[in-house]
């Protein structure tokens, strides 16, 4: 199996409601995007995709969540906006908008060594 990874970062608020703790409080993260495409085969050039279809597909994606809060967008509406619910829309907006990516994984990091991840 073949993997590449491409990386984004933006900026946003969220707060996580009915969580006991600090996380409960509005606060922001400059959140981490790794998205991770996999193939059993390469095409002819000998690539699984090209990274930058990668990296525009994501831009495209986060560039809605940027700068927002993202406990008042609809994506978030019922939902709290975790990193494994934020994984969870980069990936299906992605594999909606960019069928010909073989993603595989999305993991949302909220600090340097913390992430969740949403995997097909």
């Amino acid at each position: 199996m073949y993997k590449v990874m491409v990386e984004r970062e933006f900026s946003a608020a969220h707060h996580i409601n009915e969580y006991q703790g600090e996380c409960q409080r509005l606060h922001g993260h400059n959140w981490r995007i790794q998205i991770i495409a996999c193939s059993n085969i390469l095409n002819k050039l000998g690539i699984v995709v090209d990274f930058r279809d990668m990296e525009n597909a994501l831009d495209k994606v986060i560039q809605p969540l940027d700068h927002q809060c993202l406990n008042q967008l609809s994506e978030f509406s019922e939902k709290n906006p975790t990193s494994e619910t934020i994984a969870e829309h980069i990936y299906t907006q992605l594999t909606l908008l960019s069928p010909n990516i073989p993603v595989a994984e999305v993991r949302v990091w909220e600090t340097p060594t913390k992430y969740g991840a949403y995997c097909n």
